[in-house]
Formats: structure tokens, sequence, C-alpha cells
């Protein structure tokens, strides 16, 4: 019996222990992340922890005392290198963050409340000269939490998700100035490391900024904004992006204008997983208005498919590397680096596809309403060991190693329209074939000749 108690009383004596060995964990997990941000330039200004039994919530302050080297830290999780006015954007700048979290151990999920406290330095002594009624605005707002990110967090396997906190600020300036911003149900979730998540998605249902000066007004609005992201390298990854409608209006002005757009989506993605790799992005939208004093245009139902498959995935990622690489920023498409990255790529042979390029409607300075256009082709380069050499003694050469398909329809009116803009169009109609109210051009490029319709070309 007396083993008994002894064995019940060690148990109970664990039990009640694991709380403190639970916040033991969480605040040497937070603290090690902590000391790891601090290396990179981040600077603690103020760390408070309350804990009871049960729970513990910890309130700190960051300042970012060295932004050089806090952004060459997040541009180690980018292609590109941010640029330079980021560093004037995050100098100075006093980030609240508030942590929630069970003392027990097996429960690995927290929540993260991120907040700015202070505006930029260079925002600030701005303001202080120019307008310290706004400054004060700002101050205040910040302050009060206006901008949130709320996050849970799941330490155990990585997965998140949160939300924005909903903005509805309004505001006039010192020179009379009105701004209206608003931001309304920002959600976001995803798997990973939160400043480089492996995969993000995201919803917004409105987001919109006026500003009223004097005569003149600027009016943007987004609606249903939705995107996800899926990274499992820089070179596999699936992205998209829908928003339901976006409206610009710019009024007063020299240069009226305004933009209209309903349904847009936009896919891009890349696989290198296999032997080879391949690329893919695809955009449509339903209609796109364009309205100003030069110009009066509305595009309905288009679509823009293409694909490059079976690229030799070594010679792909040297290019990709050269493009991306920030040890080379200086390099562009004509410099002699890339120049040989693209012709080592084509001399391993790959396919371009263009499924579908389409407009359906066109409708130009409120006049009658145009059928649009349809393309579709197919670029091939076929394997060749010896391109390199055949460039150098004539880029010519290399045209056998090309194949060229093609199909374009153009309706009648649409392409009456275009010979109006550019007369020389005007030239190809002999070689076209009516079918349906639509020009159709079949072109082929095989063996270095071209024909159209089965013509040659001269």
């Amino acid at each position: 019996m007396k083993k008994s108690i002894i064995a019940v009383a060690v148990l109970l004596l664990l039990a009640a222990l694991l709380p403190i060995l639970g916040n033991t964990f969480m605040k040497q997990t937070i603290d090690d992340r902590i000391t790891e941000l601090k290396t990179y330039g981040l600077e603690t200004k103020r760390d408070e922890i309350n804990s009871s039994y049960l729970s513990t919530s910890r309130h700190m302050e960051f300042t970012l005392k060295d932004s050089q080297k806090f952004i060459a830290y997040l541009s180690t999780f980018a292609d590109k290198q941010p640029p330079a006015y980021i560093n004037a954007m995050l100098n100075g700048v006093v980030l609240g963050v508030d942590i929630e979290y069970s003392n027990l151990p097996f429960a690995k999920a927290f929540e993260v409340d991120l907040y700015p406290l202070t505006l930029p330095d260079d925002v600030r002594d701005s303001l202080s000269q120019h307008d310290p009624k706004f400054l004060t605005f700002m101050q205040k707002f910040l302050l009060s939490k206006g901008i949130i990110w709320h996050i849970n967090y799941n330490s155990l396997n990585s997965n998140f998700d949160g939300y924005v906190k909903d903005i509805d600020q309004k505001y006039t300036l010192k020179d009379g100035t009105r701004i209206d911003l608003g931001l309304k149900k920002a959600l976001f979730k995803g798997n990973g490391t939160l400043i480089a998540p492996d995969m993000l998605s995201s919803t917004l249902k409105a987001f919109h900024l006026n500003v009223i000066q004097k005569e003149q007004t600027f009016n943007f609005a987004l609606e249903n904004f939705s995107s996800s992201a899926n990274f499992d390298s820089q070179s596999t990854y699936v992205s998209g992006m829908n928003v339901d409608k976006a409206d610009m209006i710019l009024q007063g002005t020299a240069d009226d204008s305004e933009v209209h757009l309903k349904n847009l989506k936009v896919n891009m993605s890349s696989n290198a997983q296999g032997k080879n790799a391949d690329l893919d992005s695809r955009a449509s939208f339903d209609s796109l208005s364009v309205a100003s004093k030069s110009l009066n245009v509305l595009l309905t139902k288009f679509n823009f498919d293409i694909s490059a498959n079976d690229l030799d995935k070594e010679k792909y990622e040297l290019l990709r590397k050269l493009l991306t690489d920030k040890k080379n920023q200086q390099l562009s498409m004509a410099s002699k680096e890339v120049q040989q990255a693209v012709v080592g790529l084509i001399s391993k042979g790959f396919v371009i596809k263009i499924a579908q390029f389409s407009l359906e409607d066109l409708t130009l300075d409120t006049q009658k309403k145009l059928k649009g256009f349809a393309i579709k082709s197919e670029l091939r380069f076929a394997k060749d060991k010896d391109l390199v050499q055949k460039i150098k003694l004539s880029p010519m050469m290399a045209g056998s190693d090309i194949e060229f398909t093609s199909k374009i329809s153009i309706a009648n009116e649409f392409y009456s329209f275009l010979t109006r803009m550019s007369p020389m169009l005007g030239t190809i109609k002999s070689y076209a074939k009516e079918e349906k109210g639509s020009l159709v051009f079949d072109i082929e490029l095989k063996n270095s000749k071209a024909t159209v319709n089965g013509k040659a070309l001269n």
C-alpha cells in the first residue's frame, strides 16, 4: 500500500510539473528565436512576461537598429534584391509583439499579435515638419493597435492561420486633402516559417483608398481578392490569384481616366521535380475597360495560356539563377552570360505552346462591338549539340532546328480595324482564307521554309 501511495504521489507531482516544464520549453523556444533575430539587426526594447499556472502571455517591443542587416536577412528568402526604399520604410520602426500560449507540453499552438507602434524615422521627420497634426493622428492610430496581424501558429506541424484587423479610417490633411482608407476581412493560412512559408493562401473581402484634393479625386477599390501559393523550391511552385472586381478612377486632372476590371484570374507554375522542367502561365478576365481623353476601349473575355515543356533541368536552373541571383542584378538578356545560357538551353530542345490566346470582343470609342481573335501556336526547338558552333558561323544555320505551327483566326471587322492602325497588315490578306466571318492563317515553318495556308512566303 505504501508503495502504491508513493507511485500515485510521484505521478501527481509529475502531472503538476507538466505546465512548468511546458512553460520552460515554450519560453526557451521563443528566446532562441529572439536571439537569432537580434543577430539580424533587431533590438529588444521591452520584454514582459505574465505567467499563470496554465498559461503565459508575453509582450515584447522590437526596434530595427540595423535595417540593412535585416533586409539582407529577408533577401535570403527571395530571388531578387529588395528595393532600396525598403530601407527607409523600416528604419526606426518599433514593432509590438504579443504572444499567448498554454503551459501544457502537448499544447504546441500559440497566438501572436504583430503591430507597428511607430512610423519609420524618415516619415516621422517629414510629417513633423509639414503636418504635425497628421503625425499625431498616426501615432495615436498605431499606439491603439490600429494595424494588427493576428496569427495562430502550431509549432508541432508548422500550420498557421490568422487575419489582418479591419481598417476604416478617414482623415483630412493640413492642406484640406481628405483620405479614406478601408480594409475588410483579410484572412490567411499556410504552412512553414512565417517569413517564407511553403504554402500560403489569403483572401480579402474589400479594400479601398479614396483621396480628394480640392477638385481632384483618386479612387481605388478591390473586391473579393484571393491568392494561393505552394513552394517546394524556387524551381517547383504553383501560385494563383483571383480578383472579382477592381476599379481605379482619376478625376479633376488633365489626364482623367477610369479603369474597370472584372473577374481576373492568374495562375503560374513551375515543375522541376522530374528529369525535365515545365513552366505554365495562364491569365483571363471577363472584361477590362479603359476610358481616358486619348483612349476608350472595352475588352471582353480575354484568355491566355502558354507553357514551356521538356526544358533541360540543368540548363534551366543555370539560366534561372543568372536572372534571379542577387549577385547578377546588373545582367540583362543582352549580356554574354545570359545569351550563352539561353543558347545552351535551346540546344537541349524544348517546346513552347500557346494553347489559347484569344479575345472575344472589342469595343472602341463606344462604337460597334467588334469580334476579336483566337491564336494557337506551337514552337519546337530540336536537340542540337552543334548549335553553339552553328550560331557562331551564321545564326541562320540554326533555322533548321526550329519548327513552328500556328492557327490565327481574326474577325473581319477586327482585321479592318488593325489595318487602319497599321496599313502594312493589309498585305497579308492574300494569304488568308475565310471561315465564318473570320480570316484564318495556318502558318507553318519547317526545314527553314515558311508557308501560310499552304502558300510559300515570298
